[in-house]
Protein backbone atom coordinates (compact mmCIF):
# COMPACT_ATOMS: atom_id res chain seq x y z
CA UNK A 1 0.00 0.00 0.00
CA UNK A 2 1.23 3.27 -0.87
CA UNK A 3 2.00 6.03 1.54
CA UNK A 4 -0.59 9.02 0.72
CA UNK A 5 1.57 11.92 -0.47
CA UNK A 6 3.23 14.86 2.13
CA UNK A 7 2.15 18.11 0.95
CA UNK A 8 3.72 21.31 1.94
CA UNK A 9 2.15 22.05 5.63
CA UNK A 10 -0.16 18.93 5.49
CA UNK A 11 2.41 17.20 7.59
CA UNK A 12 2.40 17.15 11.89
CA UNK A 13 4.02 20.29 13.36
CA UNK A 14 7.60 20.12 13.74
CA UNK A 15 8.28 19.73 17.54
CA UNK A 16 9.77 22.81 19.62
CA UNK A 17 13.17 23.54 20.03
CA UNK A 18 14.11 22.06 23.37
CA UNK A 19 17.98 23.71 24.06
CA UNK A 20 17.72 23.74 27.88
CA UNK A 21 15.18 22.14 30.43
CA UNK A 22 11.73 23.22 28.78
CA UNK A 23 10.74 23.03 25.27
CA UNK A 24 10.11 26.78 23.49
CA UNK A 25 6.50 27.27 23.34
CA UNK A 26 3.64 27.50 25.85
CA UNK A 27 3.93 25.25 28.51
CA UNK A 28 1.45 23.00 30.35
CA UNK A 29 1.13 22.68 34.20
CA UNK A 30 2.83 19.61 34.05
CA UNK A 31 6.08 21.05 32.12
CA UNK A 32 6.36 23.86 34.19
CA UNK A 33 6.71 22.08 37.31
CA UNK A 34 9.09 19.17 35.48
CA UNK A 35 11.28 21.97 34.39
CA UNK A 36 10.99 23.76 38.21
CA UNK A 37 13.05 20.26 38.91
CA UNK A 38 14.67 19.71 35.44
CA UNK A 39 16.94 22.89 36.31
CA UNK A 40 17.78 21.48 39.74
CA UNK A 41 18.98 17.88 37.97
CA UNK A 42 21.18 20.03 35.60
CA UNK A 43 22.97 22.35 37.84
CA UNK A 44 22.34 20.22 41.27
CA UNK A 45 25.76 22.08 42.48
CA UNK A 46 24.93 25.75 41.78
CA UNK A 47 21.16 25.38 42.75
CA UNK A 48 21.17 23.19 45.65
CA UNK A 49 24.57 25.17 46.16
CA UNK A 50 23.37 28.00 47.19
CA UNK A 51 19.99 27.19 48.87
CA UNK A 52 22.34 25.23 51.31
CA UNK A 53 25.15 27.89 51.36
CA UNK A 54 22.54 31.11 51.75
CA UNK A 55 20.34 28.76 54.50
CA UNK A 56 23.01 27.91 56.21
CA UNK A 57 24.27 31.31 56.85
CA UNK A 58 20.77 32.45 57.87
CA UNK A 59 20.71 29.73 60.42
CA UNK A 60 23.61 30.32 61.97
CA UNK A 61 23.19 34.11 62.42
CA UNK A 62 19.55 33.70 64.11
CA UNK A 63 20.85 30.67 65.57
CA UNK A 64 21.43 33.84 68.94
CA UNK A 65 17.88 34.83 68.23
CA UNK A 66 16.42 31.56 68.18
CA UNK A 67 18.04 29.75 71.09
CA UNK A 68 17.01 33.46 73.33
CA UNK A 69 13.29 33.06 71.96
CA UNK A 70 12.96 28.92 72.95
CA UNK A 71 15.06 29.06 76.05
CA UNK A 72 12.58 32.59 77.77
CA UNK A 73 13.10 32.38 81.53
CA UNK A 74 9.63 32.23 82.84
CA UNK A 75 10.57 34.00 86.17
CA UNK A 76 11.17 37.21 83.74
CA UNK A 77 8.20 40.08 84.22
CA UNK A 78 5.95 39.61 81.36
CA UNK A 79 7.38 43.75 79.67
CA UNK A 80 11.09 41.60 79.79
CA UNK A 81 9.60 38.58 77.45
CA UNK A 82 7.46 40.01 75.68
CA UNK A 83 10.44 42.90 74.19
CA UNK A 84 12.90 39.97 74.46
CA UNK A 85 10.44 37.66 71.88
CA UNK A 86 9.42 40.98 69.66
CA UNK A 87 13.45 41.60 69.56
CA UNK A 88 14.39 38.14 68.62
CA UNK A 89 11.33 37.64 66.56
CA UNK A 90 12.61 40.58 64.34
CA UNK A 91 15.85 39.94 63.66
CA UNK A 92 15.03 36.37 62.64
CA UNK A 93 12.56 37.74 60.10
CA UNK A 94 14.57 40.66 58.94
CA UNK A 95 17.75 38.25 58.22
CA UNK A 96 15.34 35.66 56.47
CA UNK A 97 13.93 38.22 54.32
CA UNK A 98 17.14 39.53 52.92
CA UNK A 99 18.63 36.05 52.31
CA UNK A 100 15.25 34.51 51.12
CA UNK A 101 15.51 37.62 48.44
CA UNK A 102 18.88 36.68 47.66
CA UNK A 103 18.58 33.68 47.24
CA UNK A 104 15.26 33.89 44.84
CA UNK A 105 17.35 36.18 42.87
CA UNK A 106 20.50 33.82 42.59
CA UNK A 107 17.89 30.75 41.89
CA UNK A 108 15.79 32.61 38.66
CA UNK A 109 19.10 33.84 37.35
CA UNK A 110 20.39 29.82 37.75
CA UNK A 111 16.57 28.63 35.59
CA UNK A 112 17.44 31.58 32.63
CA UNK A 113 20.67 30.11 31.88
CA UNK A 114 18.90 26.49 32.31
CA UNK A 115 16.35 27.19 29.40
CA UNK A 116 18.83 28.06 27.43
CA UNK A 117 20.86 25.16 28.13
CA UNK A 118 24.12 26.64 29.98
CA UNK A 119 25.31 25.94 32.77
CA UNK A 120 26.84 28.83 34.97
CA UNK A 121 29.15 28.46 37.82
CA UNK A 122 28.23 30.17 41.59
CA UNK A 123 30.31 32.92 39.98
CA UNK A 124 28.97 33.82 37.18
CA UNK A 125 25.39 34.03 39.13
CA UNK A 126 26.99 36.34 41.36
CA UNK A 127 28.47 38.35 38.73
CA UNK A 128 24.96 38.58 36.98
CA UNK A 129 22.52 39.21 39.64
CA UNK A 130 24.52 41.24 42.37
CA UNK A 131 23.66 44.46 40.59
CA UNK A 132 19.62 43.57 41.05
CA UNK A 133 20.04 42.49 44.40
CA UNK A 134 19.66 45.70 45.94
CA UNK A 135 16.54 46.60 43.76
CA UNK A 136 14.60 43.00 44.53
CA UNK A 137 14.85 43.91 47.97
CA UNK A 138 13.30 47.48 47.17
CA UNK A 139 10.30 44.97 45.13
CA UNK A 140 10.01 42.18 48.26
CA UNK A 141 9.42 45.48 50.42
CA UNK A 142 6.71 46.77 48.61
CA UNK A 143 5.23 43.34 48.61
CA UNK A 144 5.70 43.30 52.23
CA UNK A 145 4.20 46.19 52.71
CA UNK A 146 0.72 46.38 50.61
CA UNK A 147 0.08 43.07 52.18
CA UNK A 148 0.91 44.95 55.49
CA UNK A 149 -1.23 47.29 55.11
CA UNK A 150 -4.29 44.95 53.84
CA UNK A 151 -3.72 43.14 56.85
CA UNK A 152 -4.32 46.42 59.12
CA UNK A 153 -7.21 47.06 56.25
CA UNK A 154 -8.75 43.75 58.01
CA UNK A 155 -8.15 44.74 61.81
CA UNK A 156 -8.69 47.95 61.98
CA UNK A 157 -12.24 47.98 61.55
CA UNK A 158 -12.60 45.09 63.78
CA UNK A 159 -10.96 46.67 66.41
CA UNK A 160 -13.57 49.03 65.96
CA UNK A 161 -16.38 47.29 65.54
CA UNK A 162 -15.35 45.56 68.75
CA UNK A 163 -15.30 49.16 70.60
CA UNK A 164 -18.62 49.78 69.67
CA UNK A 165 -19.75 46.43 70.87
CA UNK A 166 -22.93 45.86 68.54
CA UNK A 167 -24.91 42.80 69.21
CA UNK A 168 -23.45 39.27 67.87
CA UNK A 169 -25.61 39.08 65.80
CA UNK A 170 -24.50 41.63 63.79
CA UNK A 171 -20.57 41.84 64.82
CA UNK A 172 -20.24 38.32 63.62
CA UNK A 173 -21.20 38.39 60.04
CA UNK A 174 -19.87 41.70 59.44
CA UNK A 175 -16.24 40.63 61.02
CA UNK A 176 -16.22 37.68 59.12
CA UNK A 177 -17.36 39.19 55.69
CA UNK A 178 -15.09 42.35 56.15
CA UNK A 179 -11.68 39.52 57.05
CA UNK A 180 -12.57 37.35 54.30
CA UNK A 181 -12.97 40.69 51.86
CA UNK A 182 -9.19 41.67 52.69
CA UNK A 183 -7.89 38.28 52.28
CA UNK A 184 -9.54 37.74 49.01
CA UNK A 185 -7.75 41.20 48.20
CA UNK A 186 -4.39 39.66 49.46
CA UNK A 187 -4.49 36.58 47.55
CA UNK A 188 -5.56 38.51 44.14
CA UNK A 189 -3.18 41.27 44.11
CA UNK A 190 -0.05 38.52 45.43
CA UNK A 191 -1.06 36.63 42.53
CA UNK A 192 -1.18 39.36 40.41
CA UNK A 193 2.59 40.57 41.54
CA UNK A 194 4.07 36.96 41.83
CA UNK A 195 6.05 37.71 38.72
CA UNK A 196 7.65 40.81 40.24
CA UNK A 197 11.08 39.17 40.86
CA UNK A 198 11.54 37.53 38.07
CA UNK A 199 10.49 40.34 36.41
CA UNK A 200 12.95 42.60 37.84
CA UNK A 201 16.21 40.03 37.70
CA UNK A 202 15.56 39.19 34.23
CA UNK A 203 14.46 42.88 32.98
CA UNK A 204 15.63 46.54 32.88
CA UNK A 205 12.93 48.21 34.60
CA UNK A 206 12.36 49.95 38.59
CA UNK A 207 10.96 48.66 41.52
CA UNK A 208 7.55 49.84 40.88
CA UNK A 209 7.40 49.34 37.41
CA UNK A 210 7.99 45.30 38.25
CA UNK A 211 4.88 45.06 40.07
CA UNK A 212 2.74 46.86 36.75
CA UNK A 213 5.06 44.68 34.48
CA UNK A 214 3.91 41.27 36.57
CA UNK A 215 0.13 42.24 36.69
CA UNK A 216 0.03 42.86 33.08
CA UNK A 217 1.67 39.46 32.02
CA UNK A 218 -0.81 37.53 34.58
CA UNK A 219 -3.58 39.70 33.07
CA UNK A 220 -6.72 37.36 31.98
CA UNK A 221 -4.34 34.58 32.82
CA UNK A 222 -5.15 35.01 37.13
CA UNK A 223 -6.90 31.75 37.88
CA UNK A 224 -4.35 29.74 36.01
CA UNK A 225 -1.36 31.42 37.24
CA UNK A 226 -3.02 31.23 40.86
CA UNK A 227 -3.86 27.24 40.52
CA UNK A 228 0.13 26.40 39.33
CA UNK A 229 1.03 29.02 42.44
CA UNK A 230 -0.99 27.26 44.86
CA UNK A 231 -0.34 23.80 43.52
CA UNK A 232 3.55 24.40 43.63
CA UNK A 233 3.19 25.61 47.30
CA UNK A 234 1.07 22.67 48.39
CA UNK A 235 4.19 20.35 46.41
CA UNK A 236 6.94 22.65 48.47
CA UNK A 237 4.51 22.12 52.10
CA UNK A 238 4.71 18.31 52.10
CA UNK A 239 7.60 18.11 50.85
CA UNK A 240 9.51 20.42 53.77
CA UNK A 241 7.33 18.14 55.88
CA UNK A 242 8.95 15.30 54.86
CA UNK A 243 12.10 16.14 55.03
CA UNK A 244 12.38 18.25 58.57
CA UNK A 245 9.67 16.46 60.23
CA UNK A 246 12.28 13.39 61.63
CA UNK A 247 14.69 15.82 62.46
CA UNK A 248 12.64 17.06 64.65
CA UNK A 249 11.56 14.03 66.25
CA UNK A 250 14.77 12.97 66.24
CA UNK A 251 15.75 16.09 68.50
CA UNK A 252 12.78 15.15 70.61
CA UNK A 253 14.18 11.48 71.19
CA UNK A 254 17.37 13.10 71.70
CA UNK A 255 15.92 15.50 74.15
CA UNK A 256 14.27 12.69 75.84
CA UNK A 257 11.00 12.49 74.65
CA UNK A 258 8.03 15.18 74.30
CA UNK A 259 7.90 15.62 78.45
CA UNK A 260 11.86 16.44 78.44
CA UNK A 261 11.66 19.00 75.35
CA UNK A 262 8.76 21.01 76.10
CA UNK A 263 9.17 20.53 80.03
CA UNK A 264 8.74 24.89 80.29
CA UNK A 265 12.01 25.13 81.38
CA UNK A 266 13.70 25.93 77.22
CA UNK A 267 14.60 23.89 74.10
CA UNK A 268 17.24 21.53 74.56
CA UNK A 269 20.20 21.99 72.26
CA UNK A 270 20.04 18.79 70.57
CA UNK A 271 16.84 19.12 69.77
CA UNK A 272 17.34 23.15 68.42
CA UNK A 273 20.38 21.73 66.43
CA UNK A 274 18.42 18.80 64.78
CA UNK A 275 15.42 20.75 63.85
CA UNK A 276 18.11 23.76 62.32
CA UNK A 277 19.37 20.67 60.65
CA UNK A 278 15.90 19.45 59.22
CA UNK A 279 14.82 23.22 58.47
CA UNK A 280 18.22 23.45 56.06
CA UNK A 281 17.73 20.61 54.14
CA UNK A 282 14.32 20.78 53.65
CA UNK A 283 14.65 25.00 52.62
CA UNK A 284 17.61 23.49 50.04
CA UNK A 285 15.51 21.53 48.26
CA UNK A 286 12.12 23.55 48.08
CA UNK A 287 13.72 26.88 47.51
CA UNK A 288 15.05 25.90 44.12
CA UNK A 289 11.40 24.43 43.04
CA UNK A 290 9.23 27.85 44.32
CA UNK A 291 12.10 29.90 42.56
CA UNK A 292 11.85 27.54 39.53
CA UNK A 293 7.77 27.65 39.50
CA UNK A 294 7.50 31.28 39.67
CA UNK A 295 10.43 31.95 36.97
CA UNK A 296 8.54 29.64 34.64
CA UNK A 297 5.68 31.05 34.77
CA UNK A 298 7.33 34.47 33.62
CA UNK A 299 8.77 32.86 31.23
CA UNK A 300 5.66 30.95 29.91
CA UNK A 301 3.39 34.23 30.29
CA UNK A 302 6.32 36.24 27.96
CA UNK A 303 6.46 33.30 25.05
CA UNK A 304 1.98 33.20 25.41
CA UNK A 305 2.39 37.15 25.12
CA UNK A 306 5.27 38.11 23.70
CA UNK A 307 7.10 35.72 21.55
CA UNK A 308 9.79 35.15 23.69
CA UNK A 309 10.00 31.76 22.41
CA UNK A 310 11.71 32.96 19.17
CA UNK A 311 13.82 34.88 21.01
CA UNK A 312 14.89 32.33 23.39
CA UNK A 313 15.99 30.21 20.34
CA UNK A 314 17.83 33.00 18.88
CA UNK A 315 19.96 33.41 22.15
CA UNK A 316 20.64 29.60 21.72
CA UNK A 317 21.42 29.28 18.79
CA UNK A 318 23.70 32.13 18.79
CA UNK A 319 25.61 30.92 22.11
CA UNK A 320 29.20 29.76 22.04
CA UNK A 321 29.45 25.82 22.18
CA UNK A 322 31.08 24.74 25.85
Amino acid sequence: MTEPPNYPGWGPPAAAPKPGVIPLRPLGIGEILDGAISYVRANPKVTLGLAAIVTSLSELVQAPATVLMANMQPARSLRETMAGTLGATMFAVLVSFVVGTILNGLLISVLARAVLGQRPSMREVWAATRPRLLGLLGVVVLLALAAFGLVLLAVMPLVGLAALSPPPAVAVPVGVLWALGAFVALVYLMTRWVMAAPVYVLEPGTVPGALVRSARLVRGQWWRVFGIVLLAQLIAVVLSMILSVPFTLAGMLASGGFSQAFDGVGVPLPMLLLSTVGTILATTVTAPFIAGVTGLLYIDQRIRREGLDLELARMAQARPDE
